[in-house]
């Protein structure tokens, strides 16, 4: 076990003091010495004094014995005499001198002690208070000890509620482990109910969308047999009578226009009321033709490629969008342009006519969505999008419009909500973006979506779920896409392929009913079904194909 770090700073401090000792005890040596050295010097003064006492006492003698003695009375003193009493002089000399030296000698030693004495109190002073210190860590010491213990009174304590703790634990993770196993089966169980409960809705959904298909259709042809025997009961001409159209699936190609731009062809937009189509192209022109193929208006005006063509419902006007960020409504009866839409920062991806036709909604690259109002030409709300819309269509009861983005969504947009923002997003279920959307002419809160993933999903607004995917092995759309088309009753769809091929899933089955063929395989951009002449048109390249 590690000594404790309190045990190991006091060991420290304690060598510490010891090594300040060590200088204490050496001064206390050298005082001691002194002392010696200085009695020492004492006995040698009193010798030396006593020495210079007899010398002197001697001289005295001789010289008395000189003077008064009378063997010399009028006398010289003989020679021997004489270098006696000169030796005797210098001896006197040299002690005094000794005298004198022994006396500085004392006087140094006497400094040194008092100096040595103030180290000795010096350090009789930091003795004390290393004393004071030692007293105080043993106080800090006794204090450690005393917490050292009741931590250790402590540590035993929370090692008792630990193991308490632990068994707790380990009683709760037992039943966790049970309560795990319980719910692992009875989330098997609800799975297996969910399964069986979304199979028995989807298939309760179907037979009701059949339902609702087959009296809608129902309906249609009621309603297209009474105004016929309303208009005959009253010798009204047929051919002003808007009659529900009834699909007919095309079987053949009737009509090609080979050089119909002078670029790639890459939107189409049919009439509800008439045979008339219009195009558009990168070319950078917009034409208007006829049932017959023929062409009755070629308006010009954009910068750059026209990306996409609407009609109107009344067969009054129509509005196309371009590269060049700007769009232009044109006056079919005059073929001239009305108004140019400008106030997107980028190209615009889609342009389309509300279901009154006073509103036209257009997408853009700048990743907004804007409102236009037709008799004015002037805009009126901005729709801004984290996500840029590919396509979008005005057309469901629920929404204003419609938009299909590049994040795989589509969302539903009401004008009259003051926040701006979509209504409902929903995720189609494309694993690549859809970039084009059409809406079901019957039931209008349905749409169809087209992806580059080589699908097509019709998604109800109402459930918020994709109803059918429609997809075949061979069915294959081009780099940007193809926009699909619902027959006129909302029976069947169409799309293009990249093959120059057409495919037509039934809307009730979802099975594919037709694929025509077309005498070049060039790639397929867009299709529109044409309600008045029942023909389907599809542009791709520089062609347009009519099928029938």
């Amino acid at each position: 076990m590690a000594e404790p770090a309190w045990k190991a700073d006091i060991r420290v401090q304690l060598r510490e003091r010891n090594e300040r000792s060590k200088h204490i005890t050496a001064i206390l040596r050298t005082h001691t010495k002194m002392q010696e050295e200085n009695l020492q010097l004492k006995r040698q003064r009193d010798e030396l004094r006593g020495n210079v006492k007899i010398l002197t006492e001697e001289k005295a003698a001789l010289t008395a014995r000189v003077q008064s003695g009378p063997s010399f009375a009028g006398q010289h003193i003989d020679g021997k005499a004489k270098e006696e009493i000169a030796r005797l002089e210098k001896k006197i000399t040299e002690l005094n001198e000794e005298l004198v030296s022994l006396h500085r000698n004392k006087s140094n030693q006497a400094q040194e002690q008092l100096v040595t004495l103030q180290l000795l109190k010096q350090k009789e002073t930091d003795n004390q208070m290393l004393k004071s210190e030692l007293m105080r860590m043993k106080s800090e010491c006794e204090r450690l000890t005393t917490e050292r213990d009741d931590a250790l009174k402590d540590l035993e304590n929370s090692a008792v509620q630990l193991q308490t703790l632990d068994d707790e634990h380990r009683g709760l993770q037992l039943e966790y482990n049970e309560a795990e196993t319980k719910l692992k089966a009875l989330k098997a169980d609800y799975e297996q109910l969910l399964d069986r409960w979304m199979k028995l809705r989807e298939q309760e959904a179907e037979r009701t969308n059949m339902r609702n298909a087959t009296i809608q259709r129902e309906k249609s042809s009621q309603l297209a047999q009474d105004m016929l025997e309303a208009a005959m009961s009253h010798d009204i001409p047929m051919d002003i009578i808007k009659l529900p159209a009834k699909s007919h699936v095309p079987t053949i190609l009737v009509q090609t226009v080979a050089d119909a731009h002078a670029g790639d062809t890459y939107d189409v937009s049919s009439s509800s009321v008439s045979g008339r189509f219009a195009t558009c192209g990168s070319d950078k022109r917009v034409k208007i033709w006829n049932a017959q193929g023929g062409v009755e208006y070629t308006l010009t005006g954009h910068n750059n490629g026209v990306t996409c063509v609407d009609l109107d419902s009344t067969d009054d006007h129509v509005v196309s969008g371009s590269a060049d960020k700007a769009m232009y409504i044109w006056s079919l009866h005059s073929g001239r342009s009305q108004f140019k839409l400008t106030g997107h920062n980028d190209k615009i991806h889609a342009c389309k006519f509300s279901l009154d036709g006073f509103k036209i909604y257009s997408s853009s690259q700048d990743r907004t969505i804007k409102m236009w109002d037709v008799k004015r030409g002037y805009f009126e709300v901005t729709f801004n999008c984290h996500s840029t819309a590919l396509d979008l269509v005005g057309c469901s009861e629920i929404f204003s419009f419609v938009s299909a983005h590049f994040d795989k969504t589509i969302r539903g947009w009401d004008v009259r909500a003051p926040s701006r923002k979509p209504s409902v997003e929903i995720r189609t279920e494309h694993s690549a973006p859809p970039t084009h959307i059409a809406c079901d002419p019957v039931d209008k809160d349905k749409v169809l979506t087209a992806s580059k993933d080589h699908t097509l999903k019709l998604i109800d607004f109402r459930t918020q779920e994709v109803v059918r995917t429609f997809s075949d092995k061979d069915f294959k759309v081009g780099p940007f896409g193809c926009r699909p088309a619902f027959s006129p009753d909302g029976s069947h769809v169409a799309v293009g392929s990249d093959s120059g091929s057409v495919f037509i899933w039934s809307v009730t089955t979802g099975a594919l009913e037709k694929v025509l063929k077309s005498d070049k395989p060039e790639n397929i951009a867009s299709c529109a079904w044409n309600r008045s002449a029942e023909q389907l048109i599809c542009v791709g390249g520089k062609r347009i194909l009519c099928f029938k």
